[in-house]
């Protein structure tokens, strides 16, 4: 097997064998959104595997060979990392705390000056690298295997799998997940590392993870899928593709991106995710930005993409809408959406469906009504309203007995006098209870019965006759 490992990566693994990644596949399905990411010169061939920065000045790129580049605000350029094995990850405290991890158990630190080797313990391959500050790192890769840096030793640590492990992210010492082949997922609670259930099982491998806080993180995988933490569960989101996603990575939760193989991109904005033009066919390993407007991609070949010019997605708040329900005098109701936050907004009561300027919504019949948010300089950037569905009631109900209500008027053919909204028929029972308006007949009128319930009247003008049918 090559140390060189050009355009190879690991994709499922138990604790002693590896399955190799070879193939170059090309995104299929159709981009909408679009943003610029442009080619920037690496100065290398081989294949980026992870990406790390402090600021815009300094971040740093590991892959194949024993590859570390170097930027420094205005261009890329090679460092020397003593090695020529493959470095499959990279993360930093700071400019002077970096480390680099890969092959053969590999541990490179970087101390402001040099690359140097530091003793790790074992010759497994180490595939992922994140940590709190420089005296709390931790090391996943190949069987298993965690190492802990306390600042001053490299030790194992009990994760309760075999399973290659490929990356390791997390929000605090209370919450650190690992994720790998046969889809397992560890989580690092504070004292020791948990597994975590999946909804996809043991059929996908997991090969990257990233949080904003803890509840709000995702997995990208196999076969395109993307999972989701909310604080409680992993779910399924779709990604509305099926190439393979190597890494993720994200702003805050409202502006996460995945990408991976056949340049395929991934932005999720609010609640979406949608695809993006990475303007290149090359597998996409990870990335990296120090805010909106700095964002860089590597890949194979030495692909380095960078884009100055991403929309974040901050969507509006939404709360309790103004409600008018329907009447007897008005079967139509109103919705007013109530929104917070800052920038022009539209607003759809259809589930996006149909959009509108306007907060207000009006003339609507009695149904379900689910409501969003978006910014209209940002459409792909919605927000939907926790409470859906919102209900717009009938203001009249089906009923056995036709019971009057006299809700507009007394004259007895008005269907809105009526419970159910419509005038009673020769086969319909009549109950007449004591309301302020008291029904009037001035016509020729037929029911099953009529029952006058106590204080009630019922009035009959000249020209008015009832029978009833006692049918």
């Amino acid at each position: 097997m090559s140390r060189n490992f050009n355009r190879l990566f690991l994709l499922q693994g138990g604790h002693n064998k590896l399955l190799l990644f070879v193939c170059l596949t090309i995104s299929l399905y159709t981009t909408i959104h679009a943003q610029n990411w442009t080619p920037q010169t690496s100065g290398t061939t081989q294949t980026l595997w992870g990406i790390w920065g402090n600021d815009v000045n300094n971040i740093w790129a590991v892959g194949n060979g024993g590859t570390i580049v170097k930027w420094n605000g205005s261009t890329w350029s090679a460092q020397t990392s003593g090695i020529s094995q493959g470095l499959y990850a990279i993360w930093g405290s700071d400019v002077n705390n970096i480390w680099a991890v890969g092959f053969g158990g590999t541990i490179l630190k970087w101390d402001g000056s040099t690359w140097s080797a530091q003793t790790s313990g074992t010759t497994n391959y180490l595939s992922g690298v994140w940590g709190i500050d420089a005296n709390n790192v931790w090391v996943i890769g190949q069987d298993g295997l965690i190492l802990k840096w306390d600042g001053n030793t490299w030790t194992p640590q009990t994760s309760g799998t075999t399973n290659f492990l490929y990356r390791v992210g997390g929000i605090n010492n209370n919450n650190i997940w690992t994720v790998g082949a046969f889809g397992v997922i560890r989580k690092w609670n504070g004292s020791s590392w948990i597994g975590q259930s999946q909804p996809l099982g043991a059929g996908v491998a997991l090969f990257d993870v990233w949080g904003s806080d803890a509840n709000n993180v995702w997995s990208t995988g196999g076969g395109g899928n993307i999972l989701k933490w909310n604080g409680s569960t992993w779910s399924v989101q779709a990604s509305g593709t099926t190439q393979l996603l190597r890494g993720v990575w994200g702003i805050n939760s409202n502006n996460v991106w995945t990408m991976g193989n056949g340049g395929t991109l991934i932005k999720r904005s609010g609640s979406t995710w949608t695809p993006q033009s990475s303007g290149t066919t090359q597998n996409l390993s990870a990335m990296w930005g120090s805010d909106v407007g700095n964002i860089w991609i590597v890949g194979v070949s030495g692909t380095i993409l960078y884009s100055n010019n991403q929309s974040l997605c901050d969507p509006h708040t939404i709360s309790a809408p103004t409600v008018t329900q329907p009447t007897c005098t008005n079967n139509t109701g109103t919705i007013i959406v109530n929104a917070g936050g800052t920038g022009a907004r539209e607003y759809s009561v259809d589930n996006g469906a149909n959009w509108s300027s306007s907060a207000t919504f009006s003339g609507l019949l009695p149904g379900s009504y689910n409501l969003k948010v978006r910014l209209t300089a940002s459409p792909l950037c919605e927000t939907v309203y926790a409470n859906n569905p919102v209900v717009l009631n009938s203001a009249f109900i089906t009923t056995t007995t036709d019971t009057w209500t006299g809700c507009v008027s007394t004259d007895w053919t008005t269907p809105g006098n009526w419970r159910d909204g419509t005038v009673p028929t020769i086969t319909e029972d009549v109950t007449i209870p004591n309301v302020a308006n008291d029904p009037v007949i001035s016509t020729s009128v037929t029911v099953k019965s009529v029952t006058v319930q106590s204080g009630a009247l019922l009035n009959l003008t000249p020209t008015g006759f009832l029978t009833t049918t006692g049918m």
